[in-house]
């Protein structure tokens, strides 16, 4: 409605953005997000959507400059420190990554993206206790997530839990055969546990989906030559 407040315009143009960027329709989309910034200049989701198109594209300073762009429009917005970490996370650097999933968490607490991302941090980072503080509140906010189960049973198996771990992630794989991590997973557990046949049966999987997995090969590999 062009006689509407040119806030409420802003709003309509970066729905219709996002939903089109969901489309797949990425000029569209951008054109629609940078009409909704003409209306509201610092139009905090429209932002954010931009700068996920950057991110998409390569362009991560832009992308990060959008992302800081959105925040100090809107300090209390989850998505925006949800984004912030993701592209620290893609970049290596692990503490300001955490440091934005806490942000989220502190607005938002709710949020499962941030839970498993900062447990994943904390699990490559090898803080153990951490994670599984987080991963505990991840089991309390979605109880029969896969994406949780899966984290625990990754995390089992980083302490070298190698029991708590195959019990872990052969129940995924139970509940959904095509979960690719989870088969995985389960590959270099068995390998671990030295039970060969089942570690070449999960990786084959592995391969037939991924032919080129490094990792997958690796460890078929070094199981067929034990």
């Amino acid at each position: 409605d062009p006689n509407a407040p040119p806030e409420i315009q802003a709003d309509v143009l970066a729905l219709r953005g996002q939903a089109t960027m969901g489309l797949g329709r990425l000029q569209e989309a951008r054109a629609l997000l940078d009409q909704a910034l003409v209306k509201r200049p610092e139009h905090p989701s429209a932002i954010l959507a931009l700068a996920i198109l950057a991110a998409y594209e390569k362009r991560t300073d832009e992308a990060s400059n959008l992302i800081e762009r959105a925040l100090k429009a809107a300090p209390k917005e989850p998505e925006g420190w949800l984004l912030k970490g993701d592209l620290a996370k893609a970049r290596g650097d692990r503490a300001a990554a955490l440091d934005a999933y806490r942000k989220v968490l502190e607005f938002n607490p709710e949020s499962l993206n941030a839970v498993l991302n900062a447990a994943a941090i904390l699990i490559e980072s090898r803080d153990f206790d951490n994670a599984r503080k987080q991963l505990t509140n991840a089991r309390a906010l979605a109880p029969q997530s896969l994406r949780v189960l899966y984290m625990l049973a990754y995390l089992n198996f980083s302490e070298n839990k190698m029991s708590a771990a195959r019990e872990g992630v052969l129940a995924v794989i139970k509940a959904e055969p095509s979960y690719f991590p989870a088969v995985l997973l389960a590959g270099a557990v068995e390998l671990s546990l030295n039970a060969h046949e089942q570690a070449q049966l999960h990786l084959s999987r592995v391969l037939e989906r991924a032919p080129g997995h490094l990792a997958a090969r690796k460890m078929l590999v070094a199981s067929l030559t034990k």
